[in-house]
């Protein structure tokens, strides 16, 4: 099956890294496969732990690996000129509005 051959090419690259502690971070090219394969199992439905499991990744790690590629990859709404608020340096006084008019911010 593909992804169990994935899944033992991620852990053959992960025995060859040299020993590591909790703080140690994994190289960004072993997260990104590390992402890809979980993310093809999770779309197939399969639970984190089991995921981890067949890895020997933390599952925290690769729920937060794979969260935070899809958050990168969401669009970013961009409003138009007429919504975009200046925001003034806290030393600043903040502007004054009414509900009949708008005053610009120094």
């Amino acid at each position: 099956m593909v992804d169990e051959d994935r899944a033992t090419r991620v852990r053959r690259v992960m025995a060859e890294l040299a020993p590591r502690g909790k703080t140690t971070r994994i190289p960004a090219a072993v997260r990104s496969e590390i992402v890809r394969y979980a993310s093809a199992r999770r779309a197939a439905g399969v639970s984190w732990r089991a995921i981890a499991t067949a890895i020997a990744v933390s599952k925290e790690s690769i729920r937060r690996w794979t969260v935070a590629i899809r958050r990168a990859r969401r669009p970013t709404r961009v409003l138009p000129d007429a919504l975009m608020v200046r925001v003034p340096p806290r030393s600043a006084p903040a502007p004054r509005f009414s509900r009949n008019r708008t005053v610009a911010s120094p």
